[in-house]
């Protein structure tokens, strides 16, 4: 098998990024996704109707709330002492009764349903497709002699939902516009004749919801414009278009949040502003500035799969078809790399700057009750939602993760200090929109006290590939509120307990394994599992790291503070006692070395430690002095660029051997570098190519302020491993901007 990975814009195969049905979707599944964060729409691609579900990432249920328990402080040490003396479904009871008091967290809400009545059956040629180069989903079909298209996108460029219908023979489209929600909810609808000839708008207000006492405190304003070259008919809650060749339909949504603990904010004046900018902006234009802002993400990765049985036939398939075969023969490797990027395309619709990080589903959501309230689990499901974000070349799509673990580092530092008495900032197995920081739902998932340090891992990582000395400043209170948390919350289990060999150690406790528990015990509860001391272990190192880059460091935080407390040496650790390890036997999830149920549950543990923990073999990065001599060729000054550890099936690999900068612009570009045709290699590393027949060829696309671009080549392929290490994407100068660009700072 060969790998290519690019970087840039590649002429590849269209149908490499491109999903196709040649029938409509007969439920919001089979839909077809778009969104720009901060809205996101659900296209069908109907006939007789089509429907567009619609979703702003701001309604949510509730109103601003905290859901810290005043009996947890008072209780802990009776908790602490049974679970010691292995009595752990009596500490389960009380952390049941003490501990977890709702409310539970609030649920991401659906907006509503815009409706075109077409009138269509019976077509021929039928197609919808979405293409992720351009985000944008298209319908198509012959009815009556007539070819009718829509293109529908959610413009990152301009806040807007746009949809145009077109017909091939003049006076053709014909439908009527109508909005629905499973909310309460009043429409609206006027007809408006001006210079420009009719316009169309209507309005929609949507109620949010009280949940578990919580008051509702949000409404949903949603607006429709259509323009077009028909006619436009009044109906008291909907707009009909008649005759028409084309029409425009622009999409808006809002609500009168303005930050976790702000409500008022104007959702209908939001949404005029953004209507207003659209004032002399042709669909084409619209378009066009869309794709050059998605293009600017979407672009930067581009992966091909091929080898001598790889089945390229299949391409021509309807995807359902292909998904089918696929289950059947393996070989579409083309289909593998389409998921890939389908992946890359998910996250870029539903997280960008100043938006709210993706929830559980994305931004996608028709339910009033969705699965798991859609909210953010961060015992697991958030984190893996931006796992590609770094390695996908996506830097932007993390702000909004970084942004809410600012607001948490606020809420979760009353949580530690009510509910525990400690110091920093905890945050449990989920949150919401709210940044609610207690634990939630029941003991067995909600007595997790290393989510938001599970989380906070995440700013570190993002340090390691971007070298970005401005943002770990920024991030560093956020970190180290994690690891003073920790460090207040372990305890040294007692000689007295019932594992006499982890007397002495420093656990955290009282905690769980996510969904899972020791065999024997028939509750999770525990002390010391081992998903929280690699948690553990990540948020002290990294935090140890930090302070020594930053110069932050001082002799009782970094030799007995903190550092006492860091389990080493092993790659799968239980607990630690002073800065020692103990190492245990495989399919462990307590420190007392009990074989958990975890391998019979619907899903696993994550083994942190591999490969998502720092207990890794170190990186080899590029040197500082490295990227400054790149930055003196480039023009500017240039710092951080590492690699990191991705998850890849099938493929493992070492640091990239060699490195050297193209020039991707003219001399008389506004960059200002000069242009340069040598490819001299800059080293980096040494091979660690064993074989000739191992190696594959492997580039990896390492962005450099504006213009230039860095590849590495080549990259042995070493063994079935599953890790590969690829270059890291972005300037330190670049990420510093986008920093500020997001507004990283708590509200006011």
């Amino acid at each position: 098998m060969f790998i290519l990975l690019l970087g840039g814009c590649l002429s590849v195969r269209a149908q490499q990024h491109r999903l196709w049905y040649d029938c409509p979707a007969s439920c919001w599944l089979e839909a077809l996704p778009i969104g720009n964060s901060h809205m996101g729409a659900m296209v069908y691609g109907g006939i007789g109707t089509e429907e567009i579900w619609l979703n702003e990432e701001t309604f949510w249920s509730g109103s601003p709330h905290e859901n810290n328990s005043p009996e947890s402080l008072k209780a802990l040490p009776e908790v602490r002492r049974l679970i010691f003396e292995g009595k752990e479904q009596e500490a389960d009871r009380l952390i049941s009764k003490h501990f977890i008091k709702g409310p539970h967290g609030m649920r991401y809400l659906p907006l509503g349903c815009l409706k075109l009545s077409l009138g269509h059956n019976e077509v021929s040629h039928y197609e919808r497709a979405l293409n992720l180069q351009d985000a944008t989903a298209t319908t198509s079909y012959v009815y009556n002699n007539v070819k009718y298209e829509r293109t529908v996108f959610a413009s990152l460029a301009d806040g807007v939902i746009v949809c145009r219908l077109k017909a091939d023979k003049r006076g053709a489209l014909s439908f009527g516009t109508d909005f629905e929600s499973p909310l309460s909810s009043e429409v609206q609808s006027v007809v408006v004749t001006g210079g420009n000839g009719q316009l169309g708008l209507l309005t929609a207000t949507v109620s949010g919801v009280e949940q578990e006492g919580v008051k509702a405190g949000l409404k949903a304003d949603c607006r429709v414009m259509v323009k077009t070259d028909g006619h436009i008919h009044w109906r008291e809650e909907g707009i009909d278009v008649q005759d028409a060749t084309t029409a425009t339909l622009y999409i808006v949504a809002a609500t009168n949040f303005v930050n976790y603990r702000n409500i008022s904010g104007d959702a209908a004046k939001k949404n005029k502003q953004v209507l207003n900018a659209l004032e002399g902006m042709s669909f084409r234009t619209l378009l066009k500035r869309h794709t050059r802002k998605y293009s600017e993400q979407y672009d930067r990765l581009s992966l091909v799969l091929t080898s001598e049985t790889s089945k390229t036939s299949n391409t021509s398939l309807p995807t359902d078809a292909r998904l089918v075969a696929f289950e059947k023969d393996a070989s579409d490797l083309g289909l593998v790399s389409l998921m890939m990027q389908y992946g890359r395309y998910l996250l870029i619709s539903s997280s960008q700057l100043e938006g709210q990080p993706a929830t559980l589903q994305g931004i996608w959501n028709n339910k009033v009750d969705a699965p798991w309230d859609s909210k953010y689990t961060i015992n697991i499901n958030t984190e893996m939602n931006y796992w590609p974000a770094m390695v996908g070349n996506l830097t932007e799509t993390q702000w909004p993760l970084f942004t809410m673990l600012d607001d948490l580092s606020v809420t979760g530092a009353k949580t530690a200090r009510e509910m525990y008495g400690c110091r920093g900032w905890v945050a449990h197995h989920n949150t919401d929109l709210w940044r609610i920081s207690g634990p939630v739902d029941g003991t067995p998932w909600g007595m997790f006290p290393t989510g938001g340090a599970w989380l906070a891992t995440h700013l570190w990582q993002h340090y390691l590939f971007t070298g970005d000395k401005e943002f770990l400043a920024w991030c560093y209170p956020i970190l180290k509120g994690a690891a003073d948390f920790l460090v207040d919350y372990m305890q040294e289990y007692p000689a007295t307990g019932e594992v006499k060999q982890a007397a002495g150690w420093m656990m955290t406790v009282p905690t769980v394994s996510p969904e899972h528990g020791p065999e024997g015990k028939n509750t999770n509860v525990t002390a010391g599992s081992t998903m929280d001391n690699q948690i553990a272990f990540d948020i002290l190192s990294a935090t140890i790291k930090a302070a020594k880059i930053l110069g932050k460091e001082d002799s009782s935080m970094v030799n007995c503070q903190w550092r006492s407390f860091l389990p080493c040496k092993s790659a799968v650790m239980v607990s630690c006692r002073n800065g020692s390890s103990m190492p245990t036997i495989p399919r462990t999830s307590t420190a007392t070395s009990r074989i958990s149920t975890a391998f019979i549950h619907r899903t696993k543990s994550r083994p942190t430690a591999i490969p998502t923990s720092s207990r890794q073999p170190p990186t080899r990065s590029v040197s500082e002095a490295t990227w400054q001599r790149v930055g003196a060729w480039a023009g500017r000054p240039i710092s951080g660029h590492a690699c990191s550890t991705a998850t890849m099936p099938s493929v493992s690999s070492r640091t990239c051997s060699t490195c050297f900068p193209t020039t991707r612009r003219p001399a008389s570009s506004r960059s200002g570098v000069p242009t340069r045709t040598s490819s001299t290699p800059i080293r980096l590393s040494k091979s660690t190519a064993t074989s000739a027949s191992r190696q594959a060829s492997w580039r990896c696309s390492c962005r450099v302020t504006t213009a230039p671009y860095t590849s590495c080549q080549p990259c042995p392929m070493i063994g079935k491993a599953a890790r590969s290490r690829v270059c890291g994407p972005e300037a330190a100068s670049s990420l510093t901007r986008l920093g500020r660009t997001a507004g990283l700072r708590r509200p006011e």
